[in-house]
């Protein structure tokens, strides 16, 4: 009896979180602001992902007044470097930088390189993209007018996944759109902070009242742990309900298997409880 309730439980659970995710889907855009402010895209690189210059050029056709791009990477020889400047010449119309520099604050490379970005990006609005996500023209006027929201201190995204091949990356598509998405809806709805690294928009003002990036540095989880900072001064942490395209390409059993099993581990000692 006792796994029957439990197996009732679970699957009312996992219905309520498509519930959540369902509605967050179709919320529409908030109204436009009168004056969009000039963000900062930050996109650390390493290694080149699969569908990597498509990915990247992506945020060279935002419909968006003011954007600055700033690539980064710690290895001259690193393959995105090639890419990265590709795309940016053959976008002249949209500013961009590109760092190349190996200096480490903390024992997270993605935070090392974010650390070496943060200098040259022009703008108070920061937005921290991974290199495997792709977005439409309208992501950022669509994410911006959450964080001009009173109170709100960051907005993430939802993530879905797309382009998986081999039964690796269709397993990782269905766990993407379904437990993932709706997870992250869910703890939204439920006023908890969840944040994603893929998509996060923050004023840089308050990434120096956390500690800024030497701070992040000291967690692998630097996305929620960023997250649950910004929270912590008072400020809410909310997900839009447009997602953002994670770009899987080809993935083994083995990699999907590797990859979750990091994320349980981290769920795990975020919210043991809800794990």
């Amino acid at each position: 009896m006792l796994l029957v309730g439990l197996a009732v439980f679970g699957t009312a659970l996992v219905l309520l979180m498509h519930v959540f995710q369902r509605r967050s889907l179709g919320m529409p855009p908030l109204p436009e602001p009168a004056l969009y402010p000039a963000v900062s895209l930050l996109k650390p690189l390493k290694g080149a992902d699969a569908g990597l210059e498509a990915n990247l050029e992506t945020f060279f056709l935002l419909d968006y007044p003011e954007y600055q791009v700033v690539f980064g990477v710690q290895d001259e020889s690193d393959p995105a470097l090639d890419v990265a400047r590709r795309v940016a010449v053959r976008h002249p119309e949209v500013p961009c930088a590109v760092v190349v520099d190996d200096r480490v604050v903390g024992f997270n490379p993605k935070v090392n390189n974010l650390a070496n970005m943060l200098p040259v990006a022009r703008h108070d609005l920061l937005l921290i993209s991974d290199s495997n996500v792709a977005v439409g023209p309208n992501y950022l006027r669509h994410l911006v007018p959450h964080l001009l929201d009173p109170g709100v201190g960051m907005v993430t995204s939802l993530i879905r996944g797309v382009g998986g091949r081999g039964l690796g990356g269709v397993l990782e598509m269905i766990q993407l759109n379904t437990f993932i998405m709706a997870g992250v809806a869910s703890v939204n709805r439920l006023g908890r902070v969840c944040a994603v690294g893929k998509s996060m928009l923050l004023r840089r003002c308050d990434l120096a009242r956390i500690g800024g990036m030497e701070e992040l540095g000291r967690y692998l989880a630097e996305d929620q742990v960023c997250g649950e900072a910004i929270h912590g001064l008072g400020h809410r942490v909310v997900v839009s309900p447009d997602p953002v395209d994670n770009v899987l390409g080809p993935l083994t059993v083995r990699q999907f298997a590797s990859r979750h099993l990091r994320w349980a581990r981290i769920r795990r000692h975020i919210a043991p409880f809800a794990y």
